[in-house]
């Protein structure tokens, strides 16, 4: 389900992501072990990866995301994404048609799997 801030900045946004850009973060993602195949320690690292996966590629978050959502053993979320500003690191350019979906799970003590796609 989308929050108001989500649905405010979506209307407002008017860039697209090239779908060939969509395809090689995704491929980048799945490569890092966000498939589901990769064991990460607790979801804030698999998170992590997924930032820097989007920094190769001049994306970033476009939201924070509070640490309290991880917190569950198993759990998903949805995030905004923006192309990053060299010029100005402080005004990112929303993007109005992706979301990444980001979700994890449990297996044992300090071992998760994680998802993460841009949709």
């Amino acid at each position: 389900m989308l929050h108001a801030a989500q649905i405010t900045r979506r209307f407002l946004a008017k860039v697209r992501l090239d779908k060939k850009l969509r395809a090689k973060v995704n491929a980048e993602l799945e490569k890092a072990g966000l498939d589901g195949n990769g064991r990460f320690e607790k979801p804030g690292l698999a998170l992590a990866m997924v930032g820097n996966v989007l920094a190769r590629n001049g994306l970033e978050f476009d939201e924070i995301t509070n640490a309290h959502t991880l917190q569950p053993d198993d759990g998903r979320t949805s995030i905004d994404l923006a192309l990053s500003n060299p010029e100005d690191p402080y005004s990112p350019t929303s993007i109005s048609d992706v979301l990444l979906a980001f979700s994890w799970h449990k297996l044992q003590e300090y071992r998760y799997e994680a998802i993460a796609y841009i949709s």
